[in-house]
């Protein structure tokens, strides 16, 4: 009886002892998991306590704007309220506008037919004047066409009395000068001798006139025309 006591105190003890281990593993793991958990926990609070600040800054963010909002929705009220209150005394205006408009158009209806006579007489009258305006720019055309005609036959003749009178200086220069030559030393003359004038078609006048310096024995020609002096000798 004793040897099957002991037998089972012995079982016991090793069931005991079994069991012992498993605890001790399984306290070893939860004490492992603990720890994990632990920190995640910990790393899970942080972003806790972050996301409640961060939804904080939100809620002061959000209240914020809704100060805005209401301040902007009271500044648009007020606004609306003028910008109505200007409609409604612009459309009092336009309403008298139109009434005042409407009187008008009835005053020119009938004036109207009073004067549209008058205006087709003005019409007439206007197409004639036009009619007169375009003939007197066509006599003006021509009569600028036959000035410009004019002018350059006038030049050529201006043209033509100079060369010709030109050469008859240059006949003249030559006979003075001749005429100088077989003259005595202490001879004076002032003048000796002087070109009949020439009269261009244009009106200008062409004068030579010859002045002998017995002093520096020159011999000054004054041209009249061109305005300007020459030394001959």
């Amino acid at each position: 009886m004793n040897a099957k006591l002991k037998a089972d105190y012995e079982a016991k003890l090793t069931e005991i002892e079994r069991l012992k281990a498993e605890n001790e593993a399984i306290r070893q793991r939860n004490q492992e998991a603990s720890q994990a958990t632990h920190q995640a926990n910990q790393a899970a609070q942080a972003a806790y306590q972050e996301k409640l600040a961060d939804i904080e800054r939100i809620k002061a963010e959000n209240a914020a704007i809704r100060n805005r909002n209401a301040k902007a929705q009271q500044e648009a009220e007020r606004q609306n309220q003028a910008l109505q209150a200007a409609y409604e005394a612009k459309l009092a205006e336009i309403k008298q506008i139109e009434s005042e408009n409407e009187a008008i158009r009835k005053r020119n209806e009938q004036a109207g037919q009073a004067t549209n006579q008058t205006n087709q007489a003005a019409q007439a009258a206007y197409q004639e004047k036009l009619a007169e305006i375009e003939r007197i720019k066509a006599e003006n055309a021509a009569i600028h066409d036959r000035n410009a005609k004019a002018r350059q036959e006038a030049e050529r003749q201006n043209q033509q009395v100079l060369a010709d009178y030109e050469k008859q200086h240059g006949e003249a220069a030559q006979a003075l000068k001749d005429y100088l030559a077989k003259a005595p030393d202490n001879v004076t003359l002032d003048p000796i001798f002087s070109a009949e004038p020439a009269t261009a078609p244009n009106g200008d006048v062409i004068k030579d006139e010859f002045t002998y310096n017995s002093a520096d024995n020159t011999f000054v020609w004054t041209k009249q025309l061109h305005d300007w002096k020459k030394i001959c000798w």
